[in-house]
C-alpha cells in the first residue's frame, strides 16, 4: 500500500497543485489517519467490553441451567412423574 505522502505526490502531479497545497492535503490526511485510529481503538475496547459481558452472560446462564437441573432432579424424587 502507498504511503499518504506518496498518495498526495501522484495526486498533485495530475492536479498542478503547490507545495502549499500539498503540505495542506497531507496535513488532512494524517488528521483521518489519526482519527480513524482512535476511533479503531474506541471500537476494540467496546468489542472487548461486550465480550466480557457475553462471557460473564454465558457463566450465568450455564449456572441457571445447572439449577434447574438439580432442582428438577429433586423433584423427580418427591414426584416421581413429574420430572
Amino acid at each position: 500500500m502507498r504511503s499518504p505522502l506518496a498518495a498526495v505526490r501522484s495526486r498533485a502531479r495530475h492536479r498542478g497543485k503547490t507545495p502549499a497545497q500539498l503540505r495542506a492535503e497531507c496535513d488532512d490526511l494524517v488528521c483521518t489517519v489519526v482519527r480513524l485510529t482512535a476511533e479503531n481503538d474506541r471500537l476494540r475496547a467496546e468489542r472487548a467490553r461486550l465480550e466480557a459481558d457475553f462471557d460473564r452472560a454465558a457463566i450465568d446462564y450455564s449456572g441457571a441451567l445447572e439449577d434447574l437441573r438439580a432442582a428438577r432432579q429433586r423433584l423427580a424424587v418427591y414426584e416421581p412423574g413429574a420430572a
